[in-house]
């Protein structure tokens, strides 16, 4: 009554492993550019606090001088660039920006540390710093994102 047709179904597993094979090098590629994303996202926070911490170090230096001159975004603008690059971060305009904050760190204004009016520093009690560091993918690039930021 029942006939036995395995004779037509061999192969299968042959499809089944490539199928399974595919999804385990799709995982393990997540799991590598994935991770490489978390440590290139840690290296740029990194950067921005600390580049955000030796400006408002800087800033908090020249308020404590009696020299009403003493004031000089160049000196903020250089302790940002330090601390950036000292992290591994290359200093561009494109992914780093930083601007003046109150006592409260609510931003002052809309223009960048080095291009702001002397008002604006003179009301400053810190910076804030937006550091991006782009990156290349090593299995992303096989749909399409060839760089990650």
């Amino acid at each position: 009554m029942y006939k036995n047709n395995h004779k037509n179904e061999r192969g299968q597993s042959i499809v089944l492993i490539a199928i399974a094979m595919i999804a385990l090098i799709a995982f393990v590629s997540l799991a590598i550019d994935g991770g490489m994303a978390y440590t290139q996202r840690r290296i740029a926070q990194n950067a921005a606090d600390s580049a955000a911490i030796s400006a408002t170090f800087e800033i908090r230096m020249q308020n404590r001088s009696t020299d009403s001159n003493a004031r000089s975004q160049p000196a903020v603008l250089a302790e940002i660039k330090e601390a950036v690059v000292a992290h591994g971060v290359v200093y561009d305009e494109e992914h780093v920006a930083a601007y003046y904050t109150d006592a409260l760190g609510a931003q002052l204004s809309t223009c960048k540390v080095g291009s702001c009016p002397t008002t604006v520093m003179n009301n400053a009690w810190g910076v804030r710093v937006n550091v991006s560091k782009p990156f290349s993918t090593f299995f992303a690039g096989v749909i399409g994102w060839h760089k990650m930021t």
